[in-house]
Formats: C-alpha cells, structure tokens, sequence
C-alpha cells in the first residue's frame, strides 16, 4: 500500500476505530519514513472535517471526542504530550 494510501487509512481510523489503532498506523508509517509534518497535516485535515460535521449536526461530541483522543494517541508517537 502506498503511503498515500495509507495516510488515507489514517484519517479514516481516526474517526472510525480505538484511538490505538490510529497509534499504531501513525507508527509504521513514521517507521517507513513518512515525515511527521505530513502526518499532522492528515490528522488536522481530518480535525477540520470532524468540526464541520459537528457544526453540521451529523457528528455528535462523542464523534468528536474519538477523533481528538484518536489524534493525541497517533501524536505521542512522535512527540512528548
């Protein structure tokens, strides 16, 4: 799978699985030499979709919550929080 293929994936686990998975995406792909720019630039794109959904009245706070708890697990992969 391509890493851009993969960055994908992980906007979708951010928002859809256990905050872990998101982690352990976050970690292979910075094991396989994705920048941690580029990964904190997927995870705020998702960020922005989540709040505009939100806003919208199609997530609801607990969407949010899994998504914000799924980007701080995937960050302490790669910085001390």
């Amino acid at each position: 799978m391509t890493r851009l293929k993969l960055l994908d994936e992980l906007s979708c686990v951010m928002v859809s699985e256990d905050p872990s998975e998101t982690r352990r995406l976050a970690e292979f792909l910075l094991d396989d030499g994705a920048s941690a720019k580029s990964l904190l630039e997927a995870m705020l794109k998702v960020m922005r979709v989540v709040d505009a959904k939100y806003k919208r009245k199609e997530y609801f706070l607990i969407d949010v919550t899994v998504a914000s708890s799924a980007m701080k697990e995937a960050l302490s992969s790669f910085i001390s929080i």
